[in-house]
């Protein structure tokens, strides 16, 4: 198939002239993206933590969210984190486990109930189930929160409120008419105070993950001040997987995300890397892209998310080898049904009479499954 370039047009001799000669490629790049002013310009080439977070406490309803985790931390209540079956929905559950288990062990509750919910992806689809809310009554679960998914979830939300579980939204996916009964933590609500409109849901669960390690130290419960950056390689990964454009606070989270993934400690993820024979230490984008979303996403594609879940929150480094090993080969059975799909769409093309003028053709078959 052929392809086609579009170029954009030249920028403005004004702008270029704003920069050296040897820099007039990347004049043209910042222009292509509608960076026009010289702050636009610093923001984008030197993001800053300082001035390019925001602070949490603007979501509307994170106040009462806060109020009912630690609640529900102090009264021993079961929490269940119901993620998402892609890699942003993983990462983002992966946050927001990783931060309730590590405040309750620092507030002395060891042994608290906090688990976790990952729907098939084939089986049970997209997003709280009316089927799971029976099963989370089971468990026990007293809160439920959402991640990468809920926010069109009404009816569902209305069978656990009926159950008499709480339930906590933690998305950024687009919203009907009507809201569910929850607390929303949703950068892009209506009314919705919170300046940046485009985190990834990894990147909202952050925000949650940072102010409920603040409610807590305001509650004096020993947590170590910056301990919430150590959860940035996690954001990092999922702004790029789920492609969520790398201006702003994403931008400014994904810099230095990629700092904490080239230095981190997660036995699941150094596996992961190491298995996938990435450049420890000199990891870029690229290799988010291309190397370790992949691999996260193979599990839900070809087995089950919670495979992908269990090698983040893995805390032994056999465990996590064994893991690792296990989604390469689901990788490599992804990439293989990826090919096969693509020979038979391109043989499909080849053989029917299609419109040659056409830009592009949309193919379906009954068999072939997102890989």
């Amino acid at each position: 198939m052929k392809k086609q370039w579009n170029v954009a047009k030249p920028c403005p001799l004004d702008f270029a002239k704003t920069f050296s000669e040897k820099d007039a490629f990347l004049a043209q790049l910042l222009w292509n993206r509608g960076i026009r002013t010289p702050e636009e310009i610093e923001d984008f080439l030197q993001p800053s933590w300082e001035e390019g977070c925001h602070d949490p406490s603007q979501f509307r309803q994170m106040r009462p969210a806060l109020d009912r985790i630690f609640a529900a931390l102090e009264a021993g209540e079961r929490i269940t984190v119901h993620g998402d079956y892609d890699a942003d929905g993983v990462t983002g559950s992966t946050v927001l486990i990783t931060t309730l288990r590590h405040i309750a062990s620092t507030m002395g509750q060891a042994n608290a109930l906090i688990d976790y919910y990952i729907p098939h992806r084939d089986k049970e689809g997209y997003g709280l189930h009316t089927g799971t809310v029976p099963k989370l009554k089971e468990r026990g679960t007293k809160v439920i929160v959402t991640v990468d998914c809920g926010i069109a979830s009404v009816e569902e939300i209305g069978q656990a409120r009926e159950a008499d579980m709480d339930v906590i939204v933690v998305d950024h996916h687009q919203f009907g008419d009507v809201l569910p009964d929850a607390h929303l933590i949703h950068p892009g609500l209506p009314e919705e105070t919170y300046p940046f409109k485009h985190l990834a849901a990894v990147g909202v669960a952050y925000k949650f993950a940072t102010m409920l390690l603040a409610e807590a130290r305001s509650r004096d419960i020993a947590i170590m001040e910056g301990w919430e950056k150590w959860l940035l390689d996690l954001v990092a990964i999922a702004t790029v997987t789920d492609m969520v454009p790398l201006i702003g606070e994403n931008r400014v989270l994904e810099t230095y995300g990629l700092k904490v993934l080239n230095k981190t400690r997660r036995p699941g993820l150094l596996a992961l890397i190491r298995e996938a024979s990435l450049p420890f230490g000199s990891l870029t984008t690229e290799d988010i892209g291309f190397g370790i979303g992949p691999r996260l996403n193979a599990a839900g594609r070809m087995d089950h998310a919670e495979i992908a879940l269990r090698l983040l929150l893995s805390e032994s480094s056999d465990e996590a080898r064994q893991i690792a090993d296990d989604i390469e080969r689901l990788n490599r059975s992804r990439q293989d049904v990826t090919r096969g799909m693509m020979k038979e769409a391109e043989a499909f093309v080849a053989s029917a009479d299609f419109d040659s003028s056409a830009k592009a053709f949309v193919l379906w078959n009954r068999d072939w499954s997102p890989s």
